[in-house]
C-alpha cells in the first residue's frame, strides 16, 4: 500500500522535483550503506547541475593592492579630520526611545 502511494504522489511531481528526490533517495541509501558498514554518516547527495552557481569551479584571478603615498602611524584622535559634520545634539537621547529609558 506504501509503495503505491509513493508512486501516485510521485507521477504527480514536476521533473526537476522528481529528480531532488531521486537525489534524496540516493543520500539515504548511501547513508544506510555507511551505518551498515560502521562508518560514520559521509554521504552526501549528487548535486544538481542546477544547484551550482555559474562559473563555480573556475579559478579567479588574484589581486594584489599596492599602497600610494607614505604610511601613516596610528595615534589617537588621529581621525578627527574625516568627521566634517556633527550636529549639537549628536549624544542626546533619541524620542523613538524614550519609552525605554
Amino acid at each position: 500500500m506504501t509503495e503505491q502511494l509513493f508512486l501516485k504522489n510521485y507521477n504527480q511531481l514536476p521533473e526537476n522535483l522528481k529528480q531532488e528526490l531521486i537525489d534524496f533517495l540516493e543520500f539515504l541509501v548511501g547513508k544506510h550503506q555507511n551505518k551498515q558498514a560502521g562508518k560514520k554518516d559521509k554521504a552526501v547527495p549528487k548535486q544538481n547541475k542546477s544547484d551550482v552557481p555559474p562559473g563555480a569551479g573556475k579559478q579567479l584571478p588574484i589581486v594584489k593592492f599596492k599602497r600610494s603615498g607614505t604610511p601613516v602611524p596610528l595615534e589617537f584622535g588621529g581621525g578627527k579630520h574625516l568627521v566634517k559634520y556633527m550636529a549639537d545634539d549628536f549624544t542626546a537621547p533619541l524620542e523613538d526611545l524614550e519609552e525605554y529609558m
